[in-house]
């Protein structure tokens, strides 16, 4: 008799698209039966931004060796520009709201208001530039 190991895929998404993958979420796969799981949005107001979790990446596709369990997240945002942020983050002056705030959990963050590690967490996921254009932000 032989044992085969696996390991668990757990996937999921931020409101505003799917995940299509070669087998449903939470499902145990012979090690290192490769799975591939593709990001599609299904809103017209919030775009992909990237894989969060085990694997992070701005690819829309992703395969995933199953070497190991992995758990990720499809993370689906509205645009924000660099200036609402800093904005939001120096004096709370943009017009993101309290609202906004799942927007700031589905990059990983559980503050209750915008900080600065919203601020980071944002600019990982969206590849926002750090340096000022014209003159300043």
């Amino acid at each position: 008799m032989t044992l085969a190991r696996s390991h668990q895929v757990h996937y999921t998404t931020t409101s505003g698209g799917r995940i299509d993958g070669s087998v449903p979420s939470d499902t145990f796969v012979t090690e290192g039966t490769p799975i591939t799981l593709t990001a599609t949005d299904t809103s017209v107001v919030r775009t992909f931004q990237g894989w969060a979790g085990d694997t992070v990446t701005k690819h829309l596709s992703i395969t995933l060796p199953m070497t190991r369990p992995y758990a990720v997240r499809a993370v689906f945002l509205e645009p924000f520009s660099t200036a609402q942020v800093v904005a939001q983050l120096l004096d709370g002056s943009s017009t993101l709201t309290p609202r906004s705030s799942p927007i700031w959990t589905s990059w990983g963050t559980t503050a209750a208001h915008f900080d600065l590690g919203d601020f980071l967490a944002w600019v990982q996921a969206t590849g926002a530039p750090l340096t000022p254009s014209n003159g300043g932000l």
